[in-house]
């Protein structure tokens, strides 16, 4: 019989592996394990985030936090909006902080698993920033619509109303 992944709740004692994986994906992205660390704890809500786990291993993370696309917006530095976001204002909105797979896990659709899960937890949208140099903003796009950008990000918009 055939294992399928799983999503499930983080434990607390689960927090280290997962920033050790998130630091694996991401490396090139911060100046140090304790930058990407210390943001990764700074903007995750650990009750609404989960893992991906595979035949009891953790494989995989999607780190959330309720936020609204307005709050982001001057703290990134999204010169570029493509469409006015103002309908967004007063809903409630997740925000996905960190998708992340290990490498060797990759390539089975379980990227496009996590990015549903969002979905299933009552919020009216999802948004997430992108960096640019990932090259993936075609699989966001499967889901979620560019609805501004910078330099060196996306900021991506999926409506669940």
């Amino acid at each position: 019989m055939k294992a399928d992944p799983r999503i499930e709740p983080i434990q607390v004692n689960e927090i280290s592996e997962l920033l050790d994986i998130k630091w694996s994906v991401f490396s090139q992205y911060y100046s140090s394990k304790d930058a990407c660390d210390n943001y990764s704890l700074a903007c995750t809500d650990w009750s609404i985030s989960v893992k991906l786990t595979f035949e009891r291993k953790i494989v995989g993370m999607y780190l959330l936090k309720e936020e609204a696309i307005s709050e982001i917006i001057p703290q990134e530095h999204i010169t570029t909006l493509h469409e006015s976001l103002f309908e967004y204002q007063g809903l409630r909105g997740i925000q996905g902080i960190t998708l992340a797979i290990q490498e060797e896990y990759r390539g089975r659709g379980w990227g496009t698993f996590l990015k549903k899960y969002p979905r299933t937890l009552g919020y009216d949208y999802w948004w997430g920033i992108a960096f640019k140099t990932l090259g993936n903003l075609k699989d966001w796009q499967k889901q979620a619509r560019l609805v501004g950008e910078s330099r060196d990000l996306y900021l991506l918009l999926e409506d669940f109303r």
